[in-house]
């Protein structure tokens, strides 16, 4: 077919059509005309082309952060090394002997420390005498038995022999006085405290427990509980001897009273001492016992104060603690 017929022929089924779609006056329906199924293929391919389904605009990059180092674990603080405490060598000083508590310790009164009226450890036994001795520092007059002071109480890495600190001791009494007289070996004499100090030089001590059964066991010192300190002299012996009282606390104080005669010797002093019974409140009879202690104290070293040693009758003394002294009775 030649390009005019086929023109031709749209035409006239242009017309057709058009006709058809008017209901003529006494014309009937025409048949429906069935447009043959489409070639699916044949519309693919002359279909537009169809684009590929819009994508969502691109996502906006999102600013990461600047990358940083990854954190370093924080390290534990370095430990300060510590150092381990002093310890303190077994020669150190402990506190003074006489160190008295400020006040006496109550004795409880729920609970019963009476006991026995004589303690059992060293035994004293004070001669009854019918004339008092005199006190010059001379023990002519002293025929009593000697008991002996050379138990370290006390310093001893400063304590080198007997020579250098020991002695012995004499104990006698009557109405009015208790009397002590000792020889002491005390090879350098240093005595340049006093008062309440004077245990810091060459010096003797007493201690005196008045009341033994009311609190024998009674482990601490209490108002019937003594301590007496005696120096020989400063700074050499016979020059302004002196007694002070440390215990009870409450009475301490210098002890004009006490009448003291010392010499000096070759080989260290004698002492004579007579401490009135009214300073420890007493009135003494035959037969009575008492807690009691004796003692020397040293110090060797030229122009210092210092306790360096002590020396006693008791084996285990321990100041604050009554329970360790030992007895004393009065003979007949």
């Amino acid at each position: 077919m030649n390009k005019n017929n086929f023109c031709f022929l749209l035409l006239a089924l242009a017309l057709l059509g058009s006709a058809s779609a008017c209901t003529l006056r006494g014309a009937s329906t025409p048949t429906p005309f069935s447009y043959p199924t489409p070639d699916l293929t044949m519309t693919a391919l002359f279909a537009p082309t169809q684009e590929s389904p819009a994508t969502s605009a691109p996502e906006t990059a999102q600013t990461l952060p600047p990358a940083t180092a990854a954190p370093q674990a924080t390290p534990f603080p370095t430990a300060t090394p510590t150092t381990e405490p002093t310890q303190i060598p077994s020669t150190a000083t402990p506190y003074p002997t006489y160190t008295p508590y400020p006040t006496s310790t109550p004795i409880p009164t729920t609970v019963s420390y009476e006991g026995p009226g004589v303690r059992p450890g060293a035994g004293v036994i004070a001669a009854r005498f019918d004339a008092p001795p005199t006190i010059d520092g001379n023990l002519g007059e002293w025929n009593e038995t000697l008991y002996p002071v050379e138990n370290v109480a006390y310093g001893g890495g400063e304590h080198s022999s007997a020579a250098d600190l020991s002695g012995t001791v004499m104990v006698g009494w009557d109405a009015v006085y208790l009397y002590l007289a000792s020889e002491v070996l005390d090879d350098v004499y240093v005595q340049e405290a006093s008062g309440k100090n004077l245990f810091k030089g060459d010096s003797i001590e007493v201690l005196l427990d008045v009341n033994v059964s009311g609190d024998y066991y009674w482990a601490a010192l209490n108002t019937d509980d003594y301590q007496v300190g005696v120096s020989p002299g400063n700074p050499t012996v016979g020059n302004n001897p002196e007694a002070y009282l440390w215990y009870p606390w409450s009475v301490s104080g210098p002890r004009p009273q006490v009448l003291i005669g010392v010499a000096a010797t070759g080989q260290g002093y004698l002492i004579e001492v007579a401490m009135p019974w009214s300073m420890f409140g007493v009135a003494p009879s035959a037969g009575d016992h008492y807690g009691f202690g004796f003692s020397f104290s040293d110090n060797d070293n030229v122009g210092t104060t210092i306790q360096q040693s002590m020396v006693s009758n008791l084996a285990n003394r321990i100041f604050t603690n009554p329970m360790t002294w030992g007895d004393l009775v009065l003979g007949p």
